[in-house]
């Protein structure tokens, strides 16, 4: 049971496919991308991979991890009048979610083609 003051978890949308990467030079590199935040409960817009790059990091001295420094961090999810999750809010979040798996994926092939030199 939910508290009073917390609204009742629910599915959402899947507004995007599900997608693969089919490499055309090596299948053993082939990955699935699925969505993961499915219901009210898990959407986000933030992700891991989310908050300020190494590169302004640099150029910013100071300017730290907190995400509340990023001035490009993206925005909660928006609520319509009925309390429930915009459509476009769970686009967003389907998109950052699946954005997310794709970056940390190439940062490990990455990894390993500089491990590999």
């Amino acid at each position: 049971m939910t508290a009073s003051n917390e609204s009742p978890v629910y599915d959402l949308p899947v507004l995007i496919s599900n997608t693969e990467f089919l490499s055309s030079n090596d299948s053993t590199l082939n990955k699935n991308f699925n969505i993961k935040n499915t219901t009210s409960g898990t959407i986000s817009t933030y992700s891991h991979t989310n908050g300020i790059s190494d590169y302004l990091k640099q150029k910013i001295p100071g300017l730290g991890e907190n995400i509340e420094d990023d001035h490009d961090k993206p925005s909660d999810v928006n609520k319509d009048s009925n309390g429930k999750i915009t459509e476009y809010s769970v686009l967003r979040a389907e998109l950052t979610d699946i954005q997310d798996q794709v970056n940390t994926y190439l940062t490990e092939l990455m990894a390993k083609e500089k491990e590999s030199k």
